[in-house]
């Protein structure tokens, strides 16, 4: 996938996208917390349910990677917590002396942790 910044203002930023299929996708989203309110492209039908899996996925990934790359290129909040890179390496960071400190994942976390791991 290729990324672009194409436009930006006080509130929002515009992204051009090539996804792998070669679609070109125009993305705008608000720079405050990088919520999606316009997504052009010609290649793949405009309602979901007429999009096959994988022209689903192409405009699913295409999004996503708008939003990272207004977050890497620019470093506003336009990706969720979980999806953020730099808080995952600081939760890696912060929870990683906590294995050798316990021996693992403490007896009384386990449960709650085992189904997650599947």
């Amino acid at each position: 996938m290729k990324s672009e910044i194409i436009g930006e203002d006080k509130k929002d930023i515009g992204t051009k996208v090539t996804d792998n299929n070669d679609v070109v996708h125009q993305i705008e989203m608000h720079k405050s917390n990088g919520e999606i309110y316009a997504h052009e492209q010609g290649g793949y039908p405009d309602d979901p349910a007429e999009r096959t899996i994988a022209g689903n996925e192409h405009v699913n990934r295409a999004r996503r990677f708008a939003k990272y790359w207004v977050y890497r290129e620019r470093g506003y909040e336009t990706l969720e917590w979980r999806h953020n890179p730099n808080r995952i390496t600081a939760a890696a960071m912060a929870i990683a002396p906590l294995r050798a400190d316990c021996g693992g994942i403490p007896r009384r976390l386990r449960p709650a942790v085992r189904p997650h791991s599947r």
